[in-house]
């Protein structure tokens, strides 16, 4: 029913496309003195007739194919099956182990996060639970991508969980060095895996210009794999300071993900923009099965928050979040969809910069957020702002993924 519906929204567009050109086309031969000037009549008309060309023969082509490919129900299938495992084991832990994996606030927070004291974190655990038992049941886990998903997830996550079980345990976490080792020693693992089983080529595509795109070493390869998922998982733990914050960021990006995943394993998308597809059915059941976790998880961690995802959340979640993007070979599209977690890591370089130079604070407290709520906007207010502006970036974010093909055909 709803693939029937689209497909007569764009029979709509199309018709509504040809009445424009056809206009345009009897005002080009007859222009009306009376409206404004023969030549900016025919600029316009000429306008008009290549928006329509463009909106007919690239854009609605492009998206009624992809429409036609589209298996709505597997996303349902996948991502309900991980929104109920893990709504289910939260469910269980809260009710037997509430007062368990509690943990002091954060240094550096505001004064009123000490009573979040009482909250227990680590729930990303069931969010890493729910979405592997949810990919593994409908894709298993022979497929080679699949496989660096899972690698992944599971070191950046198990770096996650030591630094989470010591703060319960010592009540300070391990040490910012060691942290950075043991991330940079993943990022490495990952870009290794990369490399040898040849599933992301050594090129870094750089939108709309392809003849600028770098080609670089095996070494220097594995560096950029290391460095684009460190730097996301660490900018998505920074984020995840409010309730919510970080798991509403994230949702839009994967959502992201899942539309480009779709396109470029797509038949139509591909052979028209001369591409080479991809068979990403085992990333769209994981980006699926991700995304009906986070919103089971969310389900709790709204404010005020009944469990907290921890480090091993925001690290696993980052790492396979900016893994998704790499293994489609859009990892600049980051940048522009991932806008919140860029801003709240600048504000942090921003911050320690401004006062080594000049002993004052730029902000009052970092990341951005905290600033926020120390000039006085309550907590949800700034996550479902910060939750509208991620949105927003996604969409152009996917806006651009679509477009750098159509400028290349064009």
């Amino acid at each position: 029913m709803f693939i029937t519906h689209l497909n007569t929204f764009f029979k709509i567009l199309r018709f509504h496309g040809n009445i424009v050109a056809q206009i345009n086309t009897t005002y080009g031969k007859f222009p009306n003195k009376h409206i404004q000037s023969q030549s900016k009549s025919l600029a316009i008309n000429k306008g008009s007739a290549m928006f329509n060309k463009l909106l007919q023969d690239r854009i609605l082509n492009t998206l009624e194919n992809t429409v036609k490919s589209l298996s709505p129900n597997n996303f349902i299938m996948v991502a309900g099956v991980a929104f109920l495992i893990t709504f289910v084991s939260i469910i269980f832990f809260l009710k037997k182990y509430n007062c368990l994996f509690c943990t002091a606030p954060r240094a550096y927070t505001p004064e009123n996060h000490a009573t979040k004291k009482n909250t227990p974190t680590m729930g990303g655990i069931f969010i890493l639970l729910g979405s592997a038992a949810s990919t593994v049941l409908y894709a298993g886990y022979l497929d080679r991508r699949l496989q660096g998903f899972f690698l992944a997830m599971g070191c950046f996550g198990f770096v996650g969980l030591i630094d989470d079980a010591c703060k319960i345990v010592y009540k300070k976490g391990i040490s910012t060095l060691l942290k950075a080792m043991l991330q940079i020693m993943a990022g490495c693992a990952v870009g290794f895996f990369l490399l040898h089983f040849k599933l992301k080529p050594l090129e870094i595509h750089i939108p709309f210009f392809d003849e600028m795109d770098i080609t670089l070493s095996p070494a220097l390869f594995i560096a950029w794999i290391c460095f684009v998922i460190t730097a996301t998982c660490n900018a998505v733990n920074l984020t995840d300071g409010l309730d919510g914050l970080a798991s509403e960021c994230i949702i839009p990006n994967l959502i992201t993900a899942l539309f480009a995943t779709t396109l470029l394993s797509n038949d139509s998308f591909t052979t028209y923009y001369q591409l080479q597809k991809l068979e990403l059915d085992a990333i769209f059941y994981a980006i699926s099965s991700v995304i009906g976790a986070l919103f089971a998880f969310l389900w709790f961690n709204t404010y005020p928050a009944l469990i907290m995802m921890g480090d091993i959340g925001s690290l696993a979640l980052g790492s396979v979040l900016a893994y998704f993007f790499i293994i489609l070979n859009q990892e600049f599209l980051l940048i522009l969809g991932g806008l919140i977690f860029v801003i709240e890591t600048v504000s942090v370089i921003l911050q320690v910069l401004f006062f080594k130079l000049t002993k004052k604070r730029l902000f009052k407290m970092a990341p951005l957020h905290h600033h926020f709520e120390l000039l006085g906007l309550h907590e949800a207010r700034i996550v479902k702002r910060a939750s509208l502006i991620s949105w927003a970036c996604s969409l152009c974010s996917s806006f651009v993924f679509l477009l750098q093909f159509l400028y290349k055909k064009e």
